[in-house]
């Protein structure tokens, strides 16, 4: 979630009078609060971030893990997802 410059203007996309960045980190901070809001906890497998990003988002409930941990293996991948909610 570090702040980046926006290359990628161009490719905003506009949907019911929003407008939405295409880069993910960006629409993410929409969602940082999730963990705190609802009381849930959420976790993402991320293939690549920086320490950070990974601060960030574990000060605001998430939890995080490298993607790598699962996608490596289909079986493994398969019961992450089963597992989740």
């Amino acid at each position: 979630m570090t702040a980046r410059p926006t290359t990628q203007a161009q490719r905003e996309v506009r949907f019911r009078d929003e407008t939405y960045a295409w880069s993910k980190d960006l629409e993410f901070r929409k969602v940082l609060g999730l963990p705190a809001r609802t009381g849930q906890s959420f976790e993402l497998a991320l293939a690549s971030y920086t320490e950070p990003d990974e601060l960030l988002l574990r000060e605001n409930g998430w939890l995080v893990r490298p993607a790598s941990e699962l996608s490596d293996d289909i079986e493994r991948y398969r019961a992450y997802i089963e597992g989740s909610r």
